[in-house]
């Protein structure tokens, strides 16, 4: 891992949240205005390193599993 530009830090972990990038308030929730975010941050002093939607991640899954398989077949 790199280190972290704010503290040098070398440790990081994902966490992830759910977030309303709509208009509506709560309670008044569609399902379209919930969004779950991805976020890298370090151990050390919590600076974020990387957010990436659920839909980034996903896709980027998708892309890492068709690579693994490609290279066994």
């Amino acid at each position: 891992m790199h280190k972290c530009i704010e503290c040098g830090g070398t440790e990081a972990e994902w966490s992830c949240f759910q977030a309303n990038l709509g208009s509506a308030s709560d309670g008044r929730l569609r399902m379209h205005d919930v969004h779950t975010i991805f976020v890298l941050s370090c151990t050390e002093c919590y600076k974020d390193i990387r957010k990436m939607t659920g839909d980034d991640v996903a896709q980027q899954m998708t892309k890492e599993y068709n690579d693994l398989r490609r290279k066994k077949d």
